[in-house]
């Protein structure tokens, strides 16, 4: 097992977490993320102390050079491969920026590719779409919402929008919400039959500084490092290749039901603004992808899988490494009942 990052350490009460995140965030911050190293904290107080003379300058020359626009230099000596957040990758094709106003997973695009899940019903109310589907018994339909999280706006008329879903037929709506664009708390408890935590997630703000590695997570960074190039890709250039990594990770974890995803998931990814995908190689075939979905600055885990190889290889380990310094952050979601 590869050493987590420190900073990725999940929270000390999870029950409490969430609250924590939602109306404490700075001292929820401070939970989730683990103390700078003292050998750290020492070269800061070092670079404090020292005379203005002394202090190493900023690289960037001004707001238009090439300079200002380039990543600065991964933390740990092992993840070299630097990624150019202007352009989102040297592969990325042009024109193809961060997801706008709407949510990703609140887009009809997105709603239409899980049509193993349900039929895409919108409502207008929340800025969002769920998914209905038929009950087991086949004597009434219910909702759910988009996988892995739902979006909902924080200013969503909640009682107009589960009017409406009764009004059509539903029965009840689960769906878990994204911490991040939701109504607060207390509108949910309001609106909602059950709300409660769901999961503990790991959150990486990179507002606190790169994460510290472990010993033997940056040992098996270099060992996979030498073995394989890794960089940032645009997916429908590796379209077939990213989906014969899936449908083996599939097969090997015998995954069905919801993570049985038809080939116009892939292909919705694929063109969907804001999807990140970084990638490992190995003598030019792709071994390992980890496929992020980002939003105003925020980026969520969506998919990953690699090839026999790329297990072999340790290319997983490099993907996390080389996307953690960048990806932006996972979220923490809920879990929300309604029945009728």
């Amino acid at each position: 097992d590869v050493d987590a990052p420190r900073q990725l350490a999940p929270p000390a009460r999870p029950a409490r977490a969430l609250v924590g995140i939602c109306r404490r965030w700075r001292r929820a911050h401070a939970r989730l993320c683990a103390e700078p190293s003292f050998r750290l904290a020492r070269r800061r107080a070092e670079r404090s102390a020292s005379g203005p003379h002394l202090r190493r300058r900023p690289l960037a020359r001004g707001p238009g050079s090439r300079s200002a626009r380039s990543a600065p230099s991964a933390h740990h000596p092992a993840v070299r491969p630097s990624l150019r957040p202007s352009r989102n990758g040297q592969h990325r094709r042009s024109g193809r920026g961060a997801a706008g106003v709407t949510h990703p997973y609140a887009t009809l695009d997105y709603a239409l590719s899980l049509p193993h899940v349900g039929e895409p019903i919108e409502i207008a109310e929340w800025d969002s779409f769920v998914l209905a589907r038929a009950l087991p018994d086949g004597r009434g339909v219910d909702a759910t919402g988009a996988y892995p999280v739902a979006t909902i706006s924080p200013e969503a008329d909640l009682a107009a929008g589960l009017d409406r879903l009764a009004k059509a037929g539903l029965v009840s709506l689960v769906m878990v919400v994204e911490t991040h664009l939701r109504p607060s708390l207390d509108r949910l408890d309001t609106a909602f039959d059950s709300v409660r935590p769901f999961k503990t997630h790991h959150v990486h703000d990179r507002r606190i500084g790169p994460p510290a590695y472990g010993k033997h997570h940056r040992y098996e960074l270099r060992r996979a490092l030498a073995k394989v190039e890794v960089c940032e890709i645009a997916l429908a250039d590796h379209l077939e290749a990213w989906i014969v990594l899936y449908d083996g990770l599939a097969a090997r974890h015998a995954l069905a039901g919801l993570h049985a995803f038809p080939r116009r998931h892939h292909e919705t990814l694929a063109r969907l603004p804001g999807v990140r995908t970084f990638a490992a190689f190995i003598d030019g075939v792709l071994a390992s992808a980890h496929i992020f979905v980002a939003h105003h600055g925020h980026a969520m885990s969506h998919l990953a899988a690699s090839s026999a190889q790329g297990y072999a290889a340790g290319e997983h380990a490099v993907d996390e490494g080389g996307e953690s310094a960048h990806a932006g952050q996972t979220r923490q979601g809920l879990v929300m009942a309604a029945w009728k």
